[in-house]
């Protein structure tokens, strides 16, 4: 009896004693992950937080949210993961909510309505409803792979077998930018007098796809309602209505000019002239004139990483009657001089 137990005891230190790596690891044990951040380009300052979700092959998810925007830490298991990063949390934002985020290909955000308290619709907009101007975002997406030996070589074991180091593979990212600039010049004569002016655009991006990088296919109309006036030169009675809007750009399929037709967006503007009877209500189908500013150089974005603006100039715009109130500009509407030179002769990329 007392040889069956040593026998028993010299089997264990020897099946003990061979190679470790079976004993210690089993696939179910995790990698340890850091995502670097560089949000240099996608923002003048660094958002106050940052949020990564981790969808794995098997199904699974992680979804981390820290304060930390430089670095996060992840622990994956053996498989496939696709990651979704984007600046803040999905519940810091006001203006668009964010859909079907429990998959990977339908992680999308979905513009909300204009709430009722900042804007009353007025008898040339009855029935219209708009959406949010939306607030910067910039997503990351990435698939991470990993293998046995990276979890494997996360954990380096001694001769005793207790935990020494940890090692931790980085993936450095750079957030791009969502967002894309719209912006909308009017050609105007008699432009004092003007009082108050205000408008919309419709035929825009309602929402965007994160994990795709473009935007979605439903439509959204936005309100303009700060219309800037600038002035030729001093004296001068002709110039520009100016406004520039946070978009998430034209809808999917529509980025081209060539696959729009004039009502895909329309432009409306209602004027209230300074005699205090006069009304002005104009449409203009614009489809076909929204261009990409020639220098963000859309072809060349995924290199150059810059964002996707958007130009709308129309040079024909209306010539108002001209109004005097007795005042030196005519209404004595405070309009700024124009530093856009003839306002339009800018250079976009057709």
């Amino acid at each position: 009896m007392k040889k069956l137990i040593f026998i028993l005891i010299i089997s264990l230190i020897i099946f003990c004693s061979c190679d470790r790596r079976p004993l210690e690891y089993v696939s179910e044990e995790n990698a340890a992950i850091a995502i670097k951040y560089d949000w240099q380009k996608a923002f003048s300052e660094t958002p106050t937080g940052v949020t990564l979700i981790a969808y794995g092959s098997n199904g699974s998810t992680q979804q981390n949210t820290s304060n930390n925007t430089t670095n996060m830490p992840l622990n994956l298991e053996v498989g496939e993961w696709k990651m979704l990063s984007f600046n803040l949390s999905t519940t810091e934002f006001n203006s668009f909510t964010f859909n079907k985020m429990e998959n990977y290909d339908s992680a999308q955000v979905k513009l909300n309505n204009m709430e009722s308290d900042t804007y009353t619709n007025g008898a040339w907009d009855k029935g219209v409803t708009y959406k949010q101007e939306p607030e910067d975002l910039a997503v990351i997406t990435d698939t991470i792979r990993i293998t046995e030996d990276m979890v494997y070589s996360s954990k380096n074991f001694n001769t005793t077998g207790s935990d020494t180091t940890t090692k931790t593979y980085e993936i450095k990212v750079t957030p791009k930018p969502v967002n894309t600039k719209f912006t909308i010049r009017i050609r105007v004569y008699n432009i004092n007098s003007i009082k108050n002016s205000i408008g919309s655009i419709s035929g825009l991006a309602g929402g965007y796809i994160l994990t795709s990088h473009h935007a979605s296919t439903d439509r959204a109309t936005f309100l303009l309602q700060d219309l800037k006036t600038t002035v030729d030169s001093t004296g001068s009675t002709s110039g520009w209505l100016t406004v520039t809007l946070s978009t998430f750009g034209l809808p999917y399929g529509k980025e081209n000019s060539n696959a729009r037709i004039d009502t895909d967006n329309i432009l409306t503007l209602y004027l209230q002239l300074s005699d205090d009877k006069t009304e002005k209500l104009l449409t203009y189908n614009v489809g076909s004139m929204i261009n990409y500013a020639k220098e963000v150089t859309r072809a060349l974005e995924p290199t150059t990483g810059v964002t996707q603006n958007l130009l709308l100039i129309i040079n024909n715009g209306p010539e108002l009657p001209k109004i005097d109130n007795g005042t030196s500009g005519g209404s004595g509407f405070d309009a700024e001089v124009d530093n856009w030179g003839d306002g339009g002769n800018v250079d976009i990329d057709i």
